[in-house]
């Protein structure tokens, strides 16, 4: 039932107003690093958009002077060197077939792209809860506790029991445990740095 309605709701078309938009924002900045998912034109359009989708996704270039800004002129940079890359792969890769080292390259740092697009969506929904908050008059560390809590907890709760019965206990196991022990210290971690990064006192200050 529940497949239904969501099939059902997927082939409406007002969805298709605000998704086509996205994915296609979405797949022109992510390097393509799957052989059965390349893309010659994706390929050649990624390396004018990387660096500066990366900026604006983690925030730098939101308020950020497109004529002072040093983070732009690092984007310009980065087209310079785009230029060369985007002819070689034009002119001298397969339509159908990439080369296996630039494949290996765009899946490295595809990696890291997917890192600035969940922390834009987990930036949506930290927001969203906030405007909740704001609306209901409930205290953030509440709704952070139990709403935010739940959702974190929902892909585990419907794929680690699908991946038993498939015979992957080890796998699931592996998923609940671990898996928020390490979204904890490696995001904590992340989110510590970059806030230190931010301040106007920099990372180390004089005593």
């Amino acid at each position: 039932m529940l497949n239904k309605v969501k099939r059902s709701l997927t082939t409406l078309p007002i969805t298709k107003i605000y998704e086509y938009p996205i994915d296609l924002v979405r797949n022109y900045s992510i390097p393509c690093g799957a052989e059965e998912m390349w893309d010659r034109g994706r390929a050649a359009v990624v390396p004018f958009t990387y660096f500066p989708a990366v900026l604006y996704l983690f925030g730098y270039l939101e308020f950020a002077n497109y004529t002072t800004d040093t983070l732009w002129f690092v984007c310009y940079a980065s087209w310079a060197l785009a230029v060369p890359l985007s002819a070689w792969v034009t002119l001298r890769t397969n339509q159908s077939k990439p080369p296996p080292g630039l494949l290996t390259t765009y899946a490295i740092f595809g990696f890291f792209m997917c890192f600035a697009w969940v922390q834009l969506c987990a930036q949506m929904l930290v927001d969203i809860v906030q405007l909740y908050g704001f609306v209901t008059g409930l205290p953030k560390s509440f709704l952070f506790f139990t709403i935010m809590s739940w959702g974190n907890g929902m892909n585990d709760f419907s794929a680690d029991p699908q991946m038993t019965r498939l015979g992957f206990g080890e796998m699931a196991v592996t998923a609940a445990i671990s898996g928020p022990i390490f979204n904890s210290i490696f995001g904590n971690g992340i989110s510590q740095f970059f806030t230190l990064f931010n301040t106007k006192e920099g990372m180390f200050t004089k005593t």
